[in-house]
């Protein structure tokens, strides 16, 4: 089987200006067997989630999640991570970012003048 997990992986940001849903996507390196996919938000885990299959190199497959969900201020710095696991494996592999919500303006800005 193989599984690769970058060498020094950086945990990053996702900066969304209140819209209203977003979705996230993982998608784990070609393994043999399967890798499966699970989500953890704050350490919970997340069972709302798609998963497809996907051919791969080297004659391995690779497994996409996609999970959406409705976004508001209260998300702001929710850390969402994505596990790839394998029965070949004891570890999952991860990839984790945190969610930056931006409220929009309330009312345009407004430019007057004077003739």
């Amino acid at each position: 089987m193989h599984l690769y997990k970058r060498q020094c992986p950086i945990p990053y940001s996702i900066v969304v200006h209140l819209l209203p849903q977003v979705t996230l996507t993982c998608t784990s390196a070609s393994s043999n067997p399967l890798s499966r996919i699970s989500w953890t938000r704050n350490g919970a885990f997340v069972r709302d989630h798609r998963e497809e299959t996907l051919g791969s190199v080297y004659g391995g497959m690779a497994t996409k999640s996609k999970m959406s969900l409705l976004v508001t201020s209260s998300d702001d710095k929710s850390q969402f991570t994505c596990l790839a696991k394998s029965d070949e494996f004891k570890t999952a592999v991860t990839d984790s970012l945190t969610l930056r919500i931006r409220r929009k303006c309330s009312k345009a800005p407004s430019i007057s003048a004077s003739p």
